[in-house]
C-alpha cells in the first residue's frame, strides 16, 4: 500500500472566521483509481511534521486552490507547508507532483516570477504535451512562460504559457489542469501518477 499525501486548500468563513482546510472529494476517487491511498495533509506545519514522523509516505500531491502569499494570498500556513514538504522531498529522495498551485509552488522554490495571464479559465483547452496535441481544463490566472534550469517544460499552450514541469535531476513535477475535474478520468492522468508514484 503507498501513501500518499495531500495537501488541501483553506477556505476561510466569512462569519466566523474559521480556517478550514477542505480538499474535493473527486481527489480521493481519483487517488483510489491510480491503485494509491490518500492521507490527507493539514495546513499546520507543527501537525504535518507529526505526520512525516508517524507514516511511511511514498510522495506527496501538492493541489489546487489558494494563491501564493506573494501573489495576494491569505494562506501564509499553506505556502509553508508546500515549501517545507518540496525540502523534506528532496531531502528524502521522495516524489511530488503538485497540480495547478501545487505546480506554482515548486516554480516559486526555483525562484520563477508569475505573471497574470487570460483566458486559462477555461473547461478545455488544446495544449501540447510531450509535443503532442492534447485536451486538459484550465483554471488559472497565474502562469509562466519561461521555464530555466533545474525544471524543464512538458507541455505548453498555444500562447506559451507553460503547462508542465519536471525537475532535471530530482522527482518534482508539475501539472496546471487538474485530473480530479476530469469525468470520467482521463486515462493519461492515472499512468503519470502511477509513474511518478510507483
Amino acid at each position: 500500500m503507498k501513501l500518499i499525501g495531500i495537501t488541501m486548500r483553506v477556505d476561510i468563513h466569512p462569519d466566523y472566521g474559521e480556517r478550514r482546510d477542505a480538499l474535493d472529494q473527486q481527489w480521493l476517487v481519483f487517488i483510489k483509481a491510480c491503485g494509491l491511498t490518500p492521507i490527507l495533509i493539514p495546513n499546520s506545519p507543527e501537525l504535518m511534521m507529526t505526520y512525516l514522523e508517524t507514516f511511511q509516505f511514498s510522495g506527496f500531491v501538492l493541489t489546487g486552490g489558494n494563491s501564493l502569499v506573494k501573489y495576494g494570498g491569505d494562506v501564509p500556513e499553506r505556502d509553508e507547508v508546500d515549501q517545507y514538504l518540496i525540502d523534506w522531498s528532496i531531502k528524502n529522495n521522495k516524489p511530488i507532483l503538485g497540480v495547478c498551485r501545487g505546480m506554482q509552488s515548486i516554480q516559486q522554490a526555483y525562484g520563477h516570477c508569475l505573471d497574470y495571464v487570460d483566458g486559462h479559465v477555461v473547461k478545455q483547452q488544446k495544449i501540447l504535451i510531450n509535443g503532442q496535441e492534447s485536451i486538459v481544463n484550465s483554471y488559472h490566472n497565474l502562469a509562466t512562460k519561461t521555464c530555466q534550469l533545474p525544471l524543464k517544460y512538458w507541455a505548453i499552450s498555444d500562447d506559451g504559457v507553460i503547462k508542465a514541469i519536471k525537475h532535471q535531476n530530482e522527482e518534482l513535477y508539475g501539472i496546471m489542469w487538474h485530473p480530479e475535474r476530469t469525468l470520467p478520468f482521463d486515462q493519461r492522468d492515472i499512468e503519470l501518477f502511477k509513474k511518478v508514484f510507483t
